[in-house]
């Protein structure tokens, strides 16, 4: 009985040692902390059972520095680590390296001293990674299992102090089907969640990207919220990314392409895999029941630099309202705001100012001015001697500002755009909202003009704005009381200024398409240094050919990518929700607008498709806030309302809370939850609400990133409810009952689940037969999984399988 006894005190307090510094939570590496002077022994198996302990090392900082030269990365990063405890500690730092890339430099440095690190193969490094993870609980791990791996001995780090690794490695990115070159940094999921989480995040993580090629760039894209890209020249880029006190999930991800003959480049992503059981509900008009549906990104930009005879000349009409309530800092603003853009015009451009309340009053009543010196200077001093009095008449106002374009079949290709500023309702001659929007739609469609609107403050109706911009192919924005309308508009004319091809049209060649957003009949102009997303769905695999068409200087071109589309592509699975995104944004702003209309109420049929789809890929909206509601809140469900009414009086989205769970891989949920939540969802066209909704769902229809939805986290106050969302490759999940539970999982059909003891053998198998079993790992100790053979899997913390049959596996994995 002594050895028995030995041994159990010796392992003892290397275990409890280990576990003090290995669920440290390190951005994308983990540290696992050995015995100070004492080599770890080989644990027995089964694993032990053990909860996590409080981490003692920390990471301070995070930083990424990568150079992307022709088509080669070279990525370097920095990690600080403290010692947050009062005794010294040790520890074993691994780097799990990129599938492809080459390491160059791997250091940790005490003071000045190089400590050196050692490779560990696929089999070594899956054996260190399992003894690590079936100890430690800690499912962040499991996205590493099957990598080579790097590791070096951080020596003892005294109290409070701080130890520095270093590290370069280089990867050759080879261009994708669609054009475009795929730049990965991983990060490692949150490993703990609620009250049980252990780590701080790093105080200070920067990502800072350089990319350079031989040819013009195009196309440089990041669907992580809070990237920027500043182009330096026509061949370099320069993208950045920063968090402060932030835990990051996923990985950051960025895509190039380049544009080597044409003004504008086009790049092509797609995103299509089999999946039997997720996407079987009926999925849009005409690709019902198709499986093998996939998701498409067209990206479109010009070069940076551009000829001027690439810079298509434009006629700009600027229309202020100087009714009596734009008196004060309203008046002195706008009247920047105007005065900005007529100091901006190009030589060849063509111009005319005026402001209106009852009566019009018109820089130039003989028409449009060419934008010379002497006529900029005109119509600065007529900017400058406006004064705010009377009432608003928006009907005249408009009729007078779309006559001054020629038809467009006698135009010369110039772009015609109309920016508009008011603050109030119409309140003189025809106030009827509905006849105004038709009257002016039905000019600007024959001259061609794009009308761009701005509500000045909360007394502007919010829809008729709305859909004066939509109906006229422009856009609408709000100014809020706390801000300035001379850097609103400005912001907004820097975008529009360099136009480069009008009346933008696409035509997909090789494949059927459908559910595209923008609609190909409402596609915007392409402007100089802006970007074209365009999201959709399509069937079929093979050659393809995207063709985007547009007018320059009244003569029609057009910008061909010939690729070919892959069966299965299954890179880029963000697409799914940011097409789903983009569908939802249309469908709310459908209803929204709606409410104006004589019928009135809500549109059943719109109303099932937006819960259909949030359902299914977790993007939270006002109809759908209880999917993310435990059962044992006892609001699993629609809950009713007495009487009738609209049905976004049917569902409520309470205040929830998070609690403490393991895991927390994937990116959170995100959607429109807070940020159109209330009473009235839709019926309100004033005020405060009405001009968060329409900019929330104006960011919607044109969404780009896909993190989490859509980056609305500073408009929603439903975070709790977003916490309860996770977006795991293409797959969503829904916290219910502590449980991470698959959207596409229905517990109607009561199927047969398998139940597999998280972190025992039978999981570290599942593990090998499934490769994307470890990201929905990630998740925590409690998840349930439909996967893709069909069975319904869930990992449990303290009950199941712990060992799986040859025949059992083979089942599960679907082989």
């Amino acid at each position: 009985m002594k050895r028995p006894l030995l041994w159990f005190a010796l392992a003892l307090p290397l275990l409890l040692g280990a576990l003090l510094f290995a669920n440290a939570q390190v951005e994308a590496r983990r540290v696992v902390r050995p015995p100070i002077g004492i080599e770890p022994p080989i644990w027995p198996r089964p694993p032990v059972w053990l909860p996590p302990i409080q981490q003692v090392l920390r990471v301070e900082s995070v930083n990424v520095s990568a150079t992307i030269t022709d088509g080669v990365a070279q990525t370097d990063v920095e990690q600080i680590f403290r010692n947050d405890s009062e005794r010294p500690q040790e520890g074993v730092y691994l780097f799990p390296v990129p599938e492809g890339a080459t390491l160059s430099d791997f250091a940790l440095y005490d003071g000045d001293k190089k400590m050196t690190a050692r490779l560990l193969d696929k089999d070594e490094a899956s054996q260190t990674y399992e003894g690590i993870v079936s100890r430690l609980r800690d499912p962040a791990l499991l996205q590493y299992v099957g990598r080579n791996t790097y590791e070096v001995r951080l020596f003892p780090v005294p109290p409070h102090a701080t130890r520095k690794i270093t590290l370069r490695y280089a990867e050759a990115l080879r261009p994708e089907a669609g054009g475009a070159r795929r730049y990965v940094y991983s990060f490692v999921a949150d490993s703990m969640g609620g009250t049980q989480r252990t780590s701080a995040p790093p105080a200070k993580t920067t990502v800072r990207v350089t990319v350079q090629d031989d040819a013009p760039l195009a196309n440089v894209y990041s669907p992580l919220p809070g990237v920027s890209v500043r182009h330096t020249s026509d061949r370099t880029a320069t993208v950045t990314w920063e968090a402060d006190n932030e835990r990051v999930r996923g990985d950051f991800i960025l895509y190039y392409g380049t544009a080597r003959r044409d003004p504008v480049g086009l790049s092509l992503l797609a995103y299509n895999v089999s999946l039997p059981r997720a996407r079987t509900a009926a999925f849009t008009p005409g690709l019902e029941g198709k499986r093998d549906s996939g998701y498409f990104l067209l990206m479109a930009s010009p070069k940076t630099e551009l000829a001027d005879a690439q810079i298509l000349p434009k006629r700009v009409v600027l229309v202020l309202d100087r009714s009596g309530s734009m008196a004060g800092p309203k008046i002195e603003q706008a009247r920047g705001a105007l005065a900005y853009v007529l100091q901006r015009l190009r030589p060849g451009d063509r111009f005319n100012v005026m402001t209106f309340n009852e009566s019009n009053d018109i820089l130039s009543s003989d028409g449009l001015l060419t934008a010379t010196q002497d006529n900029i200077r005109r119509g600065l001093a007529f900017v400058k001697d406006i004064q705010a009095e009377g009432g608003t008449n928006i009907y005249d106002a408009l009729d007078a500002a779309l006559k001054m374009f020629p038809a467009k079949a006698e135009g010369d290709g110039r772009q015609n755009m109309v920016i508009f500023l008011t603050d109030g309702l119409p309140t003189v001659g025809n106030t009827d909202q509905s006849q105004i929007v038709e009257y002016a739609r039905t000019l600007s469609r024959a001259a061609g003009v794009r009308l761009f609107d701005f509500g000045v403050g909360y007394d502007v109706d919010v829809h008729f704005l709305d859909r004066l911009a939509q109906q006229n192919k422009g856009d609408s924005d709000y100014v809020r009381p706390e801000e300035d309308i001379e850097a609103k508009v400005s912001r907004f004319y820097e975008k529009v200024a360099s136009p480069v091809l009008t009346d933008v049209g696409l035509e997909i060649n090789g494949v059927r398409t459908a559910d595209v957003y923008p609609r190909p009949s409402d596609l915007p102009d392409l402007f100089a240094g802006s970007q074209l997303l365009i999201a959709g769905r399509y069937v079929g695999d093979g050659p393809v050919t995207a063709r985007l068409t547009g007018d320059v200087n009244g003569r029609p071109v057009s910008y061909a990518l010939s690729t070919t589309l892959p069966a299965v592509a299954d890179a880029d699975d963000f697409l799914p929700r940011l097409w789903a995104t983009r569908k939802i944004g249309y469908l709310l702003d459908a209803i929204r607008l709606r409410q104006t209309e004589a019928s009135g109420g809500d549109d059943k049929e719109l109303v099932d498709e937006v819960v259909r789809l949030s359902k299914e890929y977790g993007v939270l909206t006002p109809y759908t806030s209880f999917l993310v509601t435990d059962e044992g809140e006892n609001i699993g469900g629609p809950v009713p309302v007495m009487g009738g009414g609209p049905v976004h009086r049917v569902f409520r989205s309470p205040a929830l809370g998070t609690p403490g769970i393991s895991g927390g891989g994937g990116y959170p949920g995100g959607g429109f939850g807070g940020a159109l939540a209330g009473p009235a969802l839709f019926g309100l066209s004033q005020g405060a609400a009405a001009t968060t909704q329409s900019q929330t769902l104006r960011a919607a229809r044109k969404a780009g990133v896909a993190q989490n939805a859509v980056g609305f986290d500073s408009l929603s106050a439903d975070r709790a409810a977003q916490e309860r969302v996770r977006a795991v490759g293409a797959k969503t999940f829904f916290l219910r009952v502590g449980v991470w539970t698959d959207s596409a999982y229905d517990p109607a059909k009561k199927e047969p689940v398998t139940v597999v003891r998280a972190f025992s053998p039978a999981h570290f198998a599942l593990l090998r037969a499934v490769p994307d079993l470890a990201a929905y790992s990630s998740l925590g100790d409690n998840v349930l999984i439909v996967l893709d053979s069909g069975h319904v899997l869930r990992l449990a913390p303290d009950e199941g399988a712990t060992s799986l049959t040859p025949e059992a596996l083979k089942a599960l994995a679907g082989g």
